[in-house]
């Protein structure tokens, strides 16, 4: 018996261990998501030509690529009607911010993300909490501060003395409103303004969100435990099992790695004065391999995978590869993910010219299907990034893996532009590639 015949399966008996796994996670899970599958099916629908018909029937009917955006960290509850939960860090930046290059490449987008964290756009505005927020973007302008002639000339209001160090309610410069009123005593008794400093950046918030509404290209899906998460993360994939290789699932979220099955946690608050609390906590079930076998069979799967320790980082990500059959692992560090980022692909997927919104699809498609040679190790490609920003191919992955590196531009506010753009024309190479086969099968077949 060769090694690829044992380590298949190997691979086949991790699976079958995962999907039992799975699907007793998803029988003890307290959620139904029924709304969930009903707002992705209409959705989907509304890229579809075919109004009249399901999305199964029609959805080959339009070109728009779809994406799922997973975003934030999961929470392991302590109770059923919970009162202390484990946590999970991530701030949710990551998938907002690449959410916003998804939309600006043209997908229609299906945002999963953790109650709370950040949001598409919101990195415009000030970094603050809500009350603090509200008070750093507006202020209030009396009527007898500013006149309704000198707001519409932009003129400022008188400035007010506050020693309490958060910007003054009624501040300088406040352009007042006479459509927004305070309280139940009338209409305009006081204006709400934006400060100038921020009414570009409130601006941009309002008119991309705007944009998204009227195009109908992001759909919201929050959730904050791991049985909400996994539940809907499982619909999801079924709603867009007719896609084929339209969609693609980024998983950018933090996933917990070990909780308490809802069958095993008590119904109230737990007790500190039952002395010492003592928790046993399963591990969680391993969706990837099912996601990319049995969800979502013909999807594009993005995995992510974060560490402290640069020595493991590009094996773990392989490893991910093998196990589960992904398409690319996006593989980062904790001190420096916002500025480098690590892919990681099978070699059969390597493509011989960095990624661009400009690069020529049917090149890369041809690359995608059909490009080999042995894998990079230890130097990088001539041509292929810079200190600067940008890709550049280094060694470092098991045979059979190509690894790339990619930094954040010097002039770039985030890396998430270089990041989406190299994932999205791998995905469109992809998409070729499986659009050219189904062509030479439905060739062979009238001969």
């Amino acid at each position: 018996m060769d090694d690829d015949h044992v380590a298949s399966c190997v691979d086949k008996a991790s699976r079958e261990t995962d999907d039992s796994a799975i699907s007793s996670f998803l029988e003890d899970s307290p959620v139904s998501g029924e709304a969930v599958a009903d707002a992705v099916s209409a959705f989907i629908l509304r890229h579809s030509c075919d109004k009249s018909t399901s999305h199964a029937e029609n959805v080959g009917t339009t070109n728009r690529p779809f994406v799922v955006v997973t975003s934030g960290g999961t929470t392991v509850p302590l109770e059923r009607r919970c009162v202390r939960f484990i946590d999970n860090f991530s701030a949710g930046t990551r998938g907002a911010m690449s959410t916003e290059r998804f939309l600006e490449a043209g997908y229609a987008v299906i945002f999963l993300t953790r109650t709370g964290s950040q949001q598409p756009f919101s990195h415009l505005l000030p970094s603050a909490d809500p009350p603090e927020l509200v008070n750093r973007i507006a202020c209030l302008a009396p009527p007898s501060a500013v006149s309704p002639a000198a707001a519409s000339r932009g003129d400022p209001a008188p400035a007010a003395d506050d020693s309490s160090g958060l910007p003054t309610a009624t501040s300088s410069g406040c352009q007042a409103s006479a459509a927004v009123g305070v309280g139940s005593r009338g209409p305009s008794e006081v204006g709400v303004g934006i400060r100038p400093e921020h009414a570009e950046a409130v601006g941009r918030v309002l008119r991309a969100q705007q944009a998204c509404r009227e195009d109908g290209t992001l759909l919201v899906i929050k959730y904050e435990t791991i049985f909400e998460y996994l539940t809907y993360l499982r619909i999801i994939a079924d709603q867009l099992r007719p896609l084929g290789p339209r969609a693609m699932l980024y998983l950018a979220a933090a996933v917990s790695d070990f909780y308490i099955p809802w069958s095993e946690l008590v119904e109230h608050k737990i007790q500190s004065s039952n002395g010492p609390l003592v928790l046993h906590l399963h591990k969680v079930p391993k969706m990837l391999g099912a996601l990319v076998h049995s969800w979502a069979p013909e999807a594009f799967v993005v995995s992510f995978k974060l560490e402290t320790d640069q020595r493991i980082l590009v094996d773990k990500a392989s490893a991910a590869l093998q196990r589960y059959g992904v398409h690319l692992v996006v593989a980062n560090l904790l001190h420096n993910r916002k500025d480098v980022v690590t892919l990681v692909e099978p070699a059969a997927a390597h493509r011989d010219a960095t990624a661009s919104p400009e690069a020529s699809s049917g090149a890369a498609a041809a690359a995608f299907a059909g490009a080999q040679g042995p894998a990079v190790h230890g130097a990088a490609e001539p041509g292929l990034g810079s200190a600067a920003g940008g890709g550049g191919y280094c060694g470092g992955a098991a045979v059979g893996a190509r690894v790339m590196e990619v930094r954040r531009p010097a002039g770039d506010r985030d890396i998430e532009r270089l990041l989406v753009a190299e994932v999205a024309a791998r995905h469109g190479a992809f998409r070729e590639a499986a659009a050219a086969s189904a062509t030479a099968a439905t060739a062979a077949a009238a001969t």
